[in-house]
């Protein structure tokens, strides 16, 4: 499963679809779909979305490209990248830029990622770090 995660991780913009991964690890599209979903507990199709929502956001906090251009470089179209972003997150690509951009300038900090799991030298996987912008997001959201 490491292969196939790294295989879309290094080529997330050419990455949309379970046909694309299956290509990309040389294994049938059912194979590839049944073990990864085996191992994971997630669809392949579900992760590829994670990955993107995850790139999506921390680009959004990082730097000063247009929403456009982060859904093109990472393979969307920019109406379903917004689309993507606002189902997972429940609010605007803008919107959360404007939200957590000025918390990582304060701090230099990805606002996304738990400080203390990053200073004991853990690493968060996808599935970790989409569960922790869910967690921060919805919790911004209760305060407003």
């Amino acid at each position: 499963m490491e292969e196939i995660k790294s295989s879309i991780l290094l080529r997330l913009s050419r990455v949309s679809t379970v046909e694309d991964v299956a290509e990309l690890v040389n294994l049938s599209v059912e194979t590839v779909r049944r073990k990864f979903a085996r191992a994971e507990g997630i669809t392949l199709g579900r992760y590829i979305d994670l990955c993107k929502i995850v790139a999506m956001a921390e680009q959004l906090i990082l730097s000063d490209e247009p929403c456009k251009l982060i859904c093109y470089e990472l393979g969307l179209r920019d109406d379903v990248g917004a689309k993507l972003f606002k189902k997972h997150t429940g609010m605007t690509m803008q919107q959360f830029r404007e939200m957590y951009r000025p918390k990582f300038l304060a701090t230099e900090k990805n606002p996304l990622v738990p400080a203390e799991l990053l200073e004991a030298g853990y690493s968060l996987s996808i599935v970790e770090r989409y569960a922790f912008l869910r967690t921060i997001v919805s919790n911004s959201l209760r305060q407003e």
